[in-house]
């Protein structure tokens, strides 16, 4: 798939998202998902997810969001993109602004299934960063939000 300079690169807050479109159309899964995260963080103004709390993502406008998951879904060939998770978190019975541990639990050990996860998110070397992971895979950051804020169900 080639890079589309059409492509709708819309931001609320005034990110660029050309990188992130330029690492999607060459494939390099792997840095468009830093791209994604790094991206994502921008908004919050915060520079690591360690210390990222529920209502810091709420500040992450709809429009980026969207933008960010119609950008993997389109150069992913909807293999990947939030919007792809959120069909796995919903299959479920998860809900926009819902928290609820038995669904989390039922996400999680259905998405490690489907994914192929194991059950330590961050030991990065079973993260899959090609189109032979399964779907869903990307972007890791979208996994770890699910549920965690009402607009992340675009």
């Amino acid at each position: 798939m080639h890079q589309n300079s059409t492509d709708d690169l819309s931001s609320e807050c005034g990110i660029d998202y050309r990188r992130l479109r330029d690492l999607l159309a060459a494939r390099e899964w792997e840095e468009a998902d830093e791209e994604t995260a790094d991206k994502m963080l921008a908004p919050i103004g915060k520079e690591g997810w360690w210390n990222v709390e529920t209502e810091d993502i709420e500040k992450i406008p709809c429009t980026d969001l969207r933008t960010i998951d119609r950008l993997w879904v389109q150069y992913s060939n909807e293999h990947f993109g939030f919007s792809v998770q959120k069909q796995i978190w919903q299959g479920v019975g998860g809900q926009p602004g819902m928290y609820d541990y038995y669904i989390y639990k039922k996400f999680y050990d259905k998405f490690y299934n489907i994914v192929g996860w194991q059950a330590v998110i961050d030991r990065a070397s079973e993260y899959v960063f090609n189109l032979n992971a399964p779907r869903g895979h990307l972007p890791l950051v979208g996994v770890m939000l699910l549920g965690q804020f009402n607009k992340f169900i675009l």
